[in-house]
């Protein structure tokens, strides 16, 4: 689960000023909660990752995925004691998906998805379906005694406008997540802390005409962070806060942001 820092946010390296690089507000499942670009206005987005995981599965679980992103024109941090969200709602993005575990062996776990959704913008009555799927590799491995992550994902969305303006983009995502040999305690709960540090690169449209690559449309990030882990996660209703972390995106073609992550910071 992602929120912004300031006006910044997980993906803001995306937004472009030039029309060779316009995300549409449709991706925000997939592009995450930030800054983007729409119709002349600027719209912040906030995504809730909600998914249903049915009990007592076998080793190949399986999970609803159910993500939400709502979007607000214009949203300034000075005006949210007046801030309403159903009410203040621009846009919004609801998909349906799936994904589930197939283990290769006791240490790599691959989680492909798919999902199919409708996005809505509600100030400039414009309607999107969209697609999306991709695939996950997971490999957990041990060192100094304490257990770490490798993550590589690919994932490619698409959506179709009820004016029949399409488009889509791809993306990819190396990362890596170190746990400190070191516990201490917080709130009566013991806690640990963790770096992660990813790569991301994204096109749009490369995967519909390889032959016709315009580096314009590409741009690429790198990332590191801190995370602050509890060994006994708080249940807070909606979902289990396992992490808060804090991480620092550079990009050489969109301005430097800082990320707020809770639970795991490389999904």
């Amino acid at each position: 689960m992602l929120f912004c820092a300031g006006t910044n946010a997980q993906q803001r390296e995306l937004i472009k000023t030039s029309s060779d690089f316009t995300p549409h507000y449709a991706f925000s499942n997939y592009f995450g909660a930030g800054l983007y670009s729409s119709t002349g206005q600027n719209i912040h987005v906030v995504n809730l990752p909600l998914f249903y995981e049915p009990k007592n599965q076998s080793e190949f679980k399986y999970r609803i995925r159910l993500p939400v992103s709502i979007g607000f024109y214009d949203f300034d941090i000075n005006d949210i004691d007046e801030f309403a969200p159903l009410e203040d709602a621009a846009t919004m993005t609801v998909t349906l998906g799936i994904e589930f575990d197939h283990w290769i062996n006791k240490h790599t776990k691959l989680v492909p998805f798919l999902d199919i959704g409708l996005s809505e913008n509600f100030s400039a009555n414009d309607r999107a379906i969209l697609y999306a799927s991709g695939i996950t590799a997971y490999n957990y491995f041990t060192a100094w005694q304490q257990p770490h992550t490798w993550l590589l994902r690919f994932q490619r969305a698409g959506y179709q406008t009820k004016n029949n303006i399409s488009d889509g983009f791809s993306a990819i995502e190396l990362g890596l997540d170190l746990r400190w040999p070191w516990q201490g305690s917080l709130a009566n709960n013991d806690i640990y802390l963790s770096n992660y540090f990813a790569s991301y690169w994204y096109t749009i449209d490369i995967a519909f005409d390889p032959t016709d690559f315009n580096p314009k449309a590409e741009t690429n990030a790198l990332e590191a962070g801190l995370t602050v882990g509890l060994l006994q996660p708080w249940d807070l209703g909606l979902f289990k806060l396992e992490r808060m972390g804090v991480g620092y995106r550079y990009s050489n073609n969109a301005p430097d942001i800082i990320r707020i992550s809770f639970n795991f910071p490389l999904d």
